[in-house]
């Protein structure tokens, strides 16, 4: 999907943000920000170089460092949202930066900054959308993802929180945390799609 010279670009807006009371926006806001701000600085080894922005009230942007998790990182931040009790477009793009503003992700330039915004402008509502260039595969399979996405409940996505993360949590794990039987983490997940998500993830991001 992409080399470690390109660079993922997250761009996104809160649904329905206007019926929001303010406590509820804030919270989903909050839910964003630290989905992306995770993405960006603990899923590989590249060290972390903007933080999370969001603007115009209930718009947000993201850099991820590496373009491979681009996919993950949106899917994330969707989860992040749901969960919270809310929902975002995420639009992804993918390929260089010619000027990245470290302390205003969103100020700053290059074609996966432009990629990005194009394809938020050309989604309609909730979900995940790319620009990857020509032929890129990730398009192929973020319309299944997408679909899969839009039917999480709220603790459907909470659960998927704990395994998106490339070292995701086990489910003995998740079980413990959650004090759950591991029979019911199982259930919330298969319900989920998690297996085949993530292996349409690893796909990507291997191949």
């Amino acid at each position: 999907m992409a080399n470690r010279n390109t660079v993922a670009v997250l761009t996104g807006d809160i649904v329905k943000s206007t019926k929001m009371k303010p406590a509820e926006l804030e919270r989903v806001r909050d839910a964003i920000l630290r989905a992306a701000d995770a993405a960006g600085a603990g899923w590989q080894d590249l060290p972390p170089v903007a933080s999370a922005e969001f603007f115009r009230g209930d718009a947000w942007q993201a850099h991820i460092p590496d373009g491979r998790f681009g996919v993950r990182a949106a899917l994330f931040a969707r989860a992040a949202a749901i969960a919270a009790g809310g929902d975002t477009r995420v639009a992804i793009g993918l390929g260089g930066v010619d000027d990245l503003n470290e302390k205003r992700v969103s100020m700053s330039r290059g074609e996966a900054f432009e990629r990005s915004g194009k394809a938020l402008d050309r989604m309609g509502g909730a979900g995940l959308a790319i620009d990857g260039g020509a032929e890129n595969p990730a398009t192929a399979v973020l319309g299944l993802i997408d679909h899969i996405a839009s039917g999480w409940t709220a603790r459907q996505a909470e659960m998927m929180l704990q395994v998106l993360p490339p070292s995701g949590r086990s489910m003995a794990a998740i079980a413990e945390a959650e004090g759950v039987s591991r029979q019911a983490v199982s259930k919330s997940l298969a319900a989920a799609g998690a297996d085949a998500i993530l292996q349409a993830l690893e796909a990507l991001e291997t191949g």
